[in-house]
């Protein structure tokens, strides 16, 4: 059985070199935005998968030539995978919010960067406890708590998603949206039924649960790769067309004095979107876009949404005050 968990992963590294082959040759020209964020996702994903690999190598006993160096072997590939998944989370939420022609924001940023150093840390001090006492208690659970913000953060983007989609225009863009999501969701239950299969029966632990997860890091990159390539063209057009339209309404509303995030706010209000789907998209609470709301409305000289999107939108105005 180690045997077949190492042979699933060099499969999955086969087919993410692969895949990064097929996104260049697909992707780069049609849809270079998109190719960005699949590709950083990707890297990271394979470096995970490789490091995984070596983890199981080390284990087996073909990597390192004593159980002290393996020991320490092992807790400095924890340091580096806790670093890893903290900084693939990031790449997959920048993935899904250039889905909706948005950028992770400084606030995230800042978590992101926090969040890795405390799991870095965390993982030394595993590594440190291991030098100590020779075991690897500290560094183990700090390579299974990481996993939970992941897979939690995999679900609130995939969440997100599909309930943006319910307001995109286009089918094609809106499937696009949504079978990102159903992936996703996919994934992050295949892992949870192993996770929960390892702590429920004796027999699922250790080399079958390792197959297993080996498996839908195969299954991730294929569906991945298949997506991006299958809906590269409807999201770039959706981008375009949103692009264009967006540019418009900021350079009226511009006209007005509004701060920037009160342009992104009246975009999305002439674009037909509700105040808890701006909220949803913009990631603040539903009262803050009220607020946002009021401001608009007082600055450009409206008492609606409605009035707002003539006043934004009526060609040949630009915006202009009346």
């Amino acid at each position: 059985m180690p045997h077949l968990v190492i042979a699933a992963l060099l499969v999955t590294l086969a087919a993410g070199s692969a895949a990064i082959l097929v996104l260049d040759r697909r992707l780069r020209e049609r849809s270079p935005d998109l190719f960005r964020a699949v590709l950083g996702n990707l890297v990271l994903f394979n470096l995970l998968t490789a490091l995984g690999l070596g983890f199981r190598l080390v284990e087996q006993g073909l990597l390192a030539p004593g159980a002290g160096a393996a020991l320490h072997l092992l807790a400095a590939q924890i340091v580096v995978l806790a670093f890893l998944k903290v900084a693939w989370l990031r790449s997959y939420v920048a993935l899904g919010l250039a889905l909706g022609r948005r950028v992770v924001s400084r606030r995230a940023d800042v978590i992101f960067a926090c969040g890795a150093a405390a799991a870095t840390l965390a993982a030394l001090g595993g590594w440190v406890q291991a030098a100590w006492t020779g075991r690897l208690t500290i560094s183990l659970a700090v390579a299974i708590a990481t996993d939970v913000p992941v897979l939690g953060g995999m679900t609130v983007v995939a969440v997100s998603l599909w309930r943006e989609s319910v307001s995109t225009a286009g089918l094609a863009a809106r499937r696009a949206k949504r079978w990102f999501s159903a992936g996703t969701l996919s994934v992050v239950a295949c892992i949870g039924v192993s996770f929960g299969a390892g702590a429920t029966w004796a027999s699922w632990q250790g080399a079958v649960q390792a197959l297993a997860h080996s498996l839908v890091l195969l299954a991730y990159e294929i569906l991945l790769v298949a997506w991006a390539v299958r809906w590269a063209d409807a999201w770039a057009a959706e981008t375009q067309h949103i692009a264009g339209e967006s540019d418009g309404l900021e350079r009226a509303a511009s006209r007005y004095g509004l701060s920037k995030r009160e342009r992104e706010v009246a975009v999305l209000l002439c674009r037909g979107r509700t105040n808890q789907e701006i909220a949803n998209a913009l990631f603040v609470a539903l009262q803050t876009i009220k607020d946002h709301n009021y401001r608009i409305f007082q600055k450009v000289g409206v008492r609606n949404r409605t009035e707002l999107a003539r006043r934004l939108t009526l060609p040949g105005s630009d915006g202009e005050k009346r």
